[in-house]
């Protein structure tokens, strides 16, 4: 008992210091948002006589994979030749990798608190896939997460420790979703909350606000978690269909096979793998409108989301459009230029960030809204990929990296999946490329070589590796201290 009672004035004695610290930082020294802003739009060269677009979101709004010249705000300010309204255009760009609405939420609070300093000319918001990223933690459960809200200890603690974890031998054909149906929901609302919020805060000061919906890539990327239905009575059947299934399209017969798994979902409705699977064979059959509504349908059905869902771009959608707001329905916009209407590799690079063809026809869309918002007479630039990737620096050096970029996404995102073959596959592809464009640099061999410990492939690890080190021993032996790679290579060597 006295422990116990020991170890709770310890917890509230430093949740109070804690807060005592927060307390004197934000009273007596600058609010570090409001700083960074600061920083952020003097690099820009914000001032009353520029037109300045402030931009919010996530990875994808900062152009990951590409190198910075070739986001969507540069892009952008390409189409309109660098300026709008008679003004030159200067873009500053608050995306954050991996950052949910509420964080782009605060930014935005704040430049709309300091209009006279920020000068802001136009919000552009395309946020939507991160917000369940917050519970994709180990240590991270929702009760953590729901304690992080109202205790700034667990709140710090979560930062400290923030980082991946290797899950790969968790994930399974029968998965546990990340969270419950009732926390789902809870993420959903905050959602809408925060872009209501956005789009006040917008009108508050008179500022248009431009929201987009959000893609990611539908037609060739699996569902991360297959949650099945909570009975498991019904999972040697479900495991029958599926392998009935697959024989049939083995055998060439599509439609069978996809009678098999619809029987499957029939059982289970949101069994995202039988509803994949099914959307790809209506593909192959020419079925497109059937086969975009089931992979849509696989994608809201992921029992851990990485794609905005069709909940969330319907909340978009539904928001009235007026004097202030442009809404850009970005997923009708790519599927439009895709030849079967639905969007895959054609115009993603991975589960959901643009190709440069992708990024390139949002900046379009987004350009034309902005156009038509302002009435500008100029007609716009309709540049091709090959023009923005010559104009804008897109040289072997930046395919290098987007290359061993998406290498070492593919293999990390491989180890969320149950089976990740196709995506060790996708990993391997891009580092071969890599290393045709730089035979010399270690960096293709390292990220073969982390591939093959995944798969416990020791031999071709090993010899990868050696190859690696024979290029650069110093910065290969750096990278494999990284936590996540020591855990992946503890796992391969153990008996």
């Amino acid at each position: 008992m006295l422990l116990l009672a020991s170890l709770l004035i310890t917890v509230m004695l430093a949740e109070g210091s804690i807060r005592v610290l927060l307390w004197v930082q934000n009273d007596f020294s600058t609010d570090p948002t409001y700083t960074e802003l600061k920083q952020k739009s003097r690099a820009a060269g914000v001032s009353p006589e520029t037109f300045n677009i402030y931009y919010f979101g996530g990875s994808s709004m900062q152009g990951e994979p590409y190198p910075p010249s070739l986001s969507i705000p540069e892009l952008l300010s390409y189409i309109f030749d660098g300026k709008l309204v008679d003004k030159p255009i200067r873009s500053v760009n608050l995306a954050g990798s991996g950052r949910d609405i509420e964080y782009n939420l605060i930014q935005m609070e704040t430049i709309v608190e300091h209009p006279n300093e920020f000068q802001p000319s136009l919000f552009v918001v395309y946020s939507g896939h991160n917000e369940f990223l917050k519970y994709e933690r180990p240590y991270s459960s929702p009760l953590v997460v729901t304690l992080a809200k109202y205790s700034k200890l667990v709140e710090f603690i979560m930062k400290a420790l923030d980082r991946y974890d290797l899950t790969i031998d968790d994930r399974r054909l029968f998965d546990e979703p990340l969270i419950n149906d009732a926390q789902f929901n809870s993420v959903f609302d905050a959602y809408g909350r925060a872009v209501t919020s956005m789009v006040e805060a917008a009108k508050n000061i008179d500022i248009p606000i431009l929201l987009a919906t959000v893609a990611g890539n539908y037609a060739d990327w699996q569902p991360n978690r297959s949650s099945t239905c909570r009975r498991e009575e019904d999972h040697s059947e479900l495991v029958r269909l599926m392998e009935s299934a697959m024989e049939a399209e083995r055998g060439g017969d599509l439609r069978l096979a996809a009678q098999y798994y619809a029987k499957a979902v029939n059982i289970c409705p949101g069994f995202a793998e039988a509803i994949f699977r099914q959307a790809r064979l209506y593909r192959r059959l020419g079925q497109n409108d059937e086969a975009w509504k089931l992979f849509q349908k696989a994608v809201d059905s992921d029992g851990m989301p990485l794609r905005a869902t069709t909940r969330e771009n319907d909340l978009i959608r539904g928001l009235p459009a007026d004097s202030h707001v442009i809404l850009i329905d970005v997923v009708q916009g790519l599927r439009d230029q895709a030849q079967d209407g639905l969007i895959g590799d054609n115009l993603m690079i991975d589960g959901h960030h643009p190709n440069l063809s992708g990024y390139l026809e949002i900046a379009k869309m987004f350009a034309r809204g902005i156009h038509d918002h302002f009435g500008v007479t100029k007609d716009l630039r309709e540049p091709t990929v090959a023009e923005v990737a010559e104009q804008l620096g897109f040289d072997e050096s930046a395919q290098f990296g987007v290359f061993i970029s998406r290498g070492r996404w593919m293999t990390r995102m491989a180890t969320w999946r149950y089976d990740p073959a196709e995506r060790f596959a996708r990993a391997r592809d891009n580092f071969i490329k890599a290393s045709r464009i730089n035979p010399d640099s270690y960096k293709p061999d390292l990220g073969l070589a982390v591939v093959a410990f995944l798969q416990k492939d020791l031999s071709q690890a090993e010899a990868h590796l050696a190859r690696a080190r024979q290029k650069d021993k110093l910065e290969v032996d750096k990278y494999l201290k990284i936590a996540w790679i020591r855990k992946v290579l503890a796992r391969a060597y153990q008996r």
